[in-house]
């Protein structure tokens, strides 16, 4: 599954080399089988660097199955390293989430941000929508959560 992700989603990752001006290499775990619930994808975008000792992490992001709702898959757990934050990576990223959630067959891309989040325009660029009134206080942490939503049909 890891070789055919790769090819799908290779122009987005020449987008991000290009940005960064160095090669990054993508890596991919999956959990569950498809179209079972529990089907979730994370992956890490990384410096490729033989000569380094440690790993540099770029960026992180997962994609999981709603459960229950085989047709919607959620974005969530998504991390940028600090050093490489406000440098136009999100477009791409963005795009392989969403090759990734319609090679595999979903119809709706999910995701949640603290209504604060000053990154929401990021969201939007990408083509979410907010999902009104999906707006709502948290019990747990009391902060606004906002609802996205992407169709990919």
């Amino acid at each position: 599954m890891s070789g055919e992700l790769l090819k799908l989603i290779e122009p987005e990752l020449q987008e991000v080399n290009k940005i960064l001006k160095m090669t990054c290499k993508i890596g991919f775990e999956t959990e569950g089988k498809l179209p079972l619930t529990g089907f979730k994808i994370k992956a890490t975008i990384s410096i490729d660097n033989p000569s380094l000792s440690w790993n540099t992490t770029v960026s992180v992001f997962n994609l999981t199955q709603f459960p229950g709702n085989c047709a919607i898959m959620i974005t969530h757990e998504t991390y940028q390293s600090y050093d490489y934050r406000k440098k136009g990576l999100s477009v791409p990223i963005h795009k392989m989430k969403e090759k990734i959630a319609r090679h595999f067959g979903y119809s709706i891309l999910l995701a949640t941000t603290i209504t604060t989040n000053l990154n929401d325009n990021v969201l939007e660029k990408a083509g979410f929508k907010k999902v009104e009134p999906l707006c709502f206080l948290s019990s747990r942490t009391f902060k606004r959560i906002t609802t996205w939503m992407k169709e990919l049909t």
